[in-house]
């Protein structure tokens, strides 16, 4: 256990429902793919890996050598921590040298998410709507005109609909089945790396501080990727 003190805290984790996600997914054709990963990253790699009940005892014990005086997860010889640097190489996309994500950022309107999505102005005018105080898509929209856009061979607009559902729904989980504002904002920029690590410190951090535990508000699949990176290999 961790030489400052030994804890066992208890901690709950978000289900992901991928739904019809992975069958989406399915739809692309091979060569699409290879521009999907150059434009997105690997992010399509965490829908074949969804968080299973020993992934999830796994990173339950990572978690009990949180040491909150350090913020990091330290150990008897060495002190581990995930890194910018760390989830660009699992992803599979460089960082960018730009202001992260912000809570006040100004909010696109119509006419920006638009060509950003490669959607019409009066598709996100007739399925933008409310949720938990939160604007945004649902999944099942999103995912309908996807099919849509396959049908008629346009994957650029196909791929960006698909990683948004991707990010709305295991990257940033949220609100279930539903990607809200802040999560199009996020994946807009296409620089979600400082806002990940955000919420694995935060979530990590004030679930452990005063030892109370809790649920984990973050994308504990790609927490677990890169906990597995520092495993041995056998």
């Amino acid at each position: 256990m961790s030489p400052h003190k030994s804890r066992n805290v208890g901690y709950k984790f978000v289900k992901i429902s991928l739904g019809a996600l992975p069958a989406l997914a399915e739809r692309s054709p091979p060569a699409n793919k290879v521009d999907f990963e150059k434009k997105y990253g690997k992010i399509l790699d965490i829908l074949d890996s969804p968080l299973t009940k020993y992934q999830e005892r796994g990173i339950h014990t990572l978690l009990q050598f949180y040491e909150p005086s350090l913020r990091c997860f330290t150990f008897v010889d060495f002190q581990l921590l995930p890194t910018l640097e760390e989830y660009s190489y699992l992803m599979g996309v460089p960082v960018k040298r730009q202001v992260p994500f912000y809570n006040t950022m100004e909010v696109p309107s119509s006419d920006q998410l638009a060509p950003a999505l490669y959607l019409s102005q009066s598709w996100v005018k007739a399925n933008f709507e409310s949720k938990v105080n939160r604007s945004g898509f649902s999944l099942e929209c999103l995912l309908k005109e996807a099919h849509d856009v396959a049908d008629k061979g346009a994957w650029r607009g196909f791929n960006a609909l698909l990683a948004l559902c991707v990010y709305g729904i295991v990257l940033f989980p949220n609100i279930p089945k539903f990607v809200d504002i802040n999560v199009i904002r996020i994946f807009m920029t296409g620089n979600p790396f400082p806002t990940l690590l955000e919420d694995v410190y935060h979530s990590v951090h004030s679930r452990n501080h005063k030892g109370k535990g809790g649920v984990m508000n973050c994308c504990i699949p790609l927490l677990y990727l890169w906990f597995n990176s520092h495993m041995p290999c056998k």
